[in-house]
């Protein structure tokens, strides 16, 4: 929906709205006009809401992790709960003889904190709220006297203050507690560890550790350089590999051929079986003697892998060379001798390797036990920390609990600076109610009429119609009271005059334009929606402007038109029954170029001559007489049956009554008219009020 149709919507119903607003505004005011006036007075007071907890227990090892009673997060809320349940605002209550109008004392949940009908009602009462995340209060006491409101709020900040310092110390008794059972526990845990290292010693007999260590040393420092020894003879033994290799691929015998050793897949596997045996061969003697029969069993495989690798060299240097020189076959076994101890000597590195591992791995684990004694001697000296910190803690504790430690101070007492009430008056606020009263009473306004539009069915504004009837407007003519009717057709109202010739300016365009047909049925939906009317007028301003008009009055139910034309003469459309031409039946109305045929009063019966082959012809004689016709129809939904004149009649212009027509009889009566065949040419809307601002 369009702002603009919000905005006609809310005009419409002005007066709706308005009564509403003002009626809210008015029942507002009257709580202020009956009930004694409510002042108000501040005090502030700051509190420390850290955690006091911590304070007590400082001096603990972080090892032990961090030693609190509350969380600092829910220390507003519990103080705030602890004000709300405890008996201080209640002795506030008393001390000040706070009564009701019954002389009873006022409760604590009506006076602490009190929603504002309460407070207005009981003309009483204290507010106490955190300013922001600050570690401020806001106390703000009310009452009808100014001087009480703020005696309650300095009451309710001391109030605060013996409560606040109840609350430390109910968390330094909670705290001492908690110490005395911790200490308990520390001297039942001392004493078991003490306990626990004597036996340990015992048992273990821990001694000559360090003749071990050095034994270990010793041995571990002869692997080391038997490792790095082992290293430089492989590195040595891999360069004499590849000056034996370079020889070989340099004699005559290897250059006819196409051998490479790296491709022969046994070599490879004589070696890693070879280097398998040699490493295995190098743990056995670490471990066992040489007598050992797996030794034995071990070293007789190398000799054999060993043969064995020798063989394939030589078999694969030698299988593609015709002859063979005793140089050649030197070279060729000094390459095996030199694979061979160079897989000697890596299996050797390995064996050492692993024997540098374990004597570590034993270095690391022989102070295992005086490593747990030294364990145990920094517990029991922890412990023994704990414990004398928490008696030192204890200590402090005993005098908070002594002391009167409240860590809160009122910043600004409720003190009255101004000698005006007013600068302190909470209720009523003239300008305040009178702000929300008009929000509220605007908001219910608008809920109630856009409900009353909801709800209503009737068309208004001209898109309204045009959605029914799927045809333009001709017009909008504004409400017309009966006081702006001088004499006749002499209209006082300059809108309506305006509306009129406009409408009238509209029919003679499409009249020319040869858009509209020259009769036309004036029709409307239901009774007074003003068509007899807009005949008239239309016809007089068209005939001013110089058209032939002529209207025929077929409307039984009104003489509208005879009243306002002063016609008084007694020829009718009743006499056609013994006349056969109509012209006879017409009537000057005083109006120049504007005729009349009128009826002739209830007798006349209307269908009866509709339905006569004379009368449709007469209608079709007198369009050719007169530039347009106006045929002014009963209402539709009452005489549906007035329309036997479809091949007569062309066309029909739609009078609508703004406000009072009905949407579901402007569908019945536009279905009706559709059914007849008679062309709907446009409509004007009646009695229409501008809304204001709109002007259309």
């Amino acid at each position: 929906m369009e702002l603009r149709r919000y905005w006609e919507i809310l005009l419409r119903w002005k007066w709706i709205f308005l009564a509403i607003v003002v009626s809210v505004m008015v029942l507002s005011f009257i709580p202020a006009l009956i009930l004694n006036p409510v002042y108000e007075s501040t005090s502030k007071v700051m509190i420390n809401l850290k955690d006091i907890s911590p304070e007590f227990v400082k001096g603990l090892p972080t090892s032990l992790g961090k030693f609190e009673v509350a969380d600092v997060r829910n220390v507003v809320g519990t103080f705030q709960a602890m004000i709300e349940n405890s008996q201080s605002i209640n002795n506030v209550v008393r001390e000040l003889e706070i009564k009701d109008s019954d002389g009873i004392y006022i409760p604590v949940d009506n006076f602490l904190n009190p929603n504002i009908i309460t407070l207005i009602i009981k003309g009483t009462g204290v507010e106490v709220e955190q300013i922001s995340d600050a570690e401020t209060f806001e106390i703000t006491g009310y009452d009808r006297d100014l001087n009480k409101a703020a005696k309650i709020a300095n009451a309710t900040a001391n109030a605060l203050l013996k409560l606040y310092n109840q609350l430390n110390r109910e968390i330094a008794s909670a705290n001492r507690v908690i110490i005395l059972k911790r200490i308990d526990e520390l001297l039942k845990t001392t004493t078991e560890i003490e306990k626990k290292k004597a036996t340990f010693q015992k048992k273990e007999m821990v001694i000559n550790i360090e003749q071990q260590t050095s034994a270990l040393l010793k041995n571990y420092n002869t692997y080391i350089t038997q490792q790095m020894n082992t290293a430089i003879n492989i590195t040595e033994m891999g360069i004499r590999l590849q000056e034996t290799a370079k020889k070989i691929e340099s004699t005559e015998e290897f250059k006819l051929s196409s051998v490479n050793l790296e491709q022969n897949p046994l070599i490879t596997d004589y070696k890693k079986e070879l280097l398998a045996l040699e490493l295995s061969l190098a743990q056995d003697k670490i471990e066992k003697t040489p007598e050992h029969p797996d030794v034995k069993a071990t070293i007789e495989k190398i000799l054999v892998a060993r043969d064995t690798l020798k063989r394939e060299i030589d078999k694969t240097l030698s299988a593609e060379v015709k002859s063979r020189n005793s140089y050649f076959d030197t070279l060729v076994e000094s390459l095996g001798n030199t694979e061979i101890n160079l897989i000697t000597a890596k299996a050797s590195l390995d064996a050492v390797e692993l024997q540098v591992k374990k004597i570590e791995r034993q270095l690391n684990q022989l102070p295992e036990q005086q490593i747990k004694i030294d364990s145990i001697d920094r517990e029991l000296e922890a412990y023994k920390e704990v414990h004398v910190n928490l008696l030192n803690n204890l200590e402090s504790i005993k005098s908070a609990e002594a002391l009167d430690v409240s860590n809160a101070l009122i910043t600004e007492p409720a003190v009255l600076l101004s000698d005006d009430p007013d600068d302190y008056l909470y209720f009523p606020k003239v300008l305040l109610i009178g702000v929300l009263s008009l929000l509220i009473g605007t908001f219910f306004g608008v809920a109630a009429v856009f409900f009353l539009e909801y709800i209503d069915e009737s068309v208004v504004l001209p898109h309204d119609v045009k959605s029914i009837l799927k045809v333009n407007s001709l017009g909008c003519i504004p409400r017309l009271h009966r006081r702006g009717i001088r004499n006749g057709l002499q209209i006082k109202s300059r809108d309506f005059n305006m509306s009129m010739v406009r409408a009238a300016y509209n029919v003679k365009s499409l009249l020319l334009e040869k858009s509209l047909p020259k009769m036309l049925a004036v029709v409307s939906a239901e009774k007074g929606a003003g068509k007899s009317t807009m005949c008239v007028y239309l016809g007089k301003i068209l005939a001013d402007s110089g058209l032939r008009t002529l209207i025929i009055d077929l409307n039984l139910t009104s003489v509208t038109i005879s009243k306002l034309l002063e016609i008084n003469a007694s020829v009718g459309l009743n006499d056609l029954f013994e006349s056969q031409d109509i012209s006879g039946l017409i009537q000057r109305s005083g109006i120049n170029g504007l005729d009349i045929i009128r009826t002739s009063g209830d007798s006349f019966q209307l269908n009866e001559l509709l339905q006569m082959n004379k009368f449709c012809q007469n209608l079709e004689n007198l369009s050719s007489l007169y530039d347009i016709v106006f045929i002014d129809m009963p209402a539709i939904t009452d005489s549906s049956e007035a329309f036997p004149l479809d091949k007569a009649i062309p066309g029909a212009i739609f009078v609508v009554s703004s406000g009072n027509t009905s949407r579901s009889d402007l569908m019945v009566a536009s279905e009706i008219i559709n059914s007849t065949g008679i062309k709907t040419a446009g409509f004007i809307l009646n009695k229409f009020r501008t809304l204001g601002l709109l002007k259309l």
